[in-house]
């Protein structure tokens, strides 16, 4: 039930930063780098709003989550997130309701 709640706000957070995306990129789909991004940033105000951390672990099961989630609300570039990357580039968090 715990690691529901989580999964919970994690989906919440995707339906903000989907509306966020949509809002400031008319006409545009999200990169997997773009989703990578947020998806960190996303991740430990859900834990928090769940009160459930799963562990310092890699939890492919909750980005598909929130890929998923932001992907049904407003697609996606379809970029690889390595390809879309040039040498150089580092992971650059954007912000979550909770931050702005």
């Amino acid at each position: 039930m715990t690691e529901q709640r989580l999964i919970d706000e994690l989906v919440a957070r995707a339906a903000d930063d989907a509306d966020r995306f949509r809002r400031d990129h008319p006409g545009e789909k999200p990169s997997t780098l773009w989703m990578e991004n947020s998806y960190t940033a996303a991740l430990p105000l859900a834990k928090d709003a769940a009160q459930f951390d799963p562990g310092p672990d890699v939890h492919p099961r909750l980005f598909d989550v929130y890929k998923t989630e932001i992907t049904r609300r407003v697609g996606s570039s379809g970029e690889d997130s390595e390809a879309s990357r040039k040498e150089g580039d580092e992971l650059v968090q954007q912000p979550t309701r909770g931050e702005w």
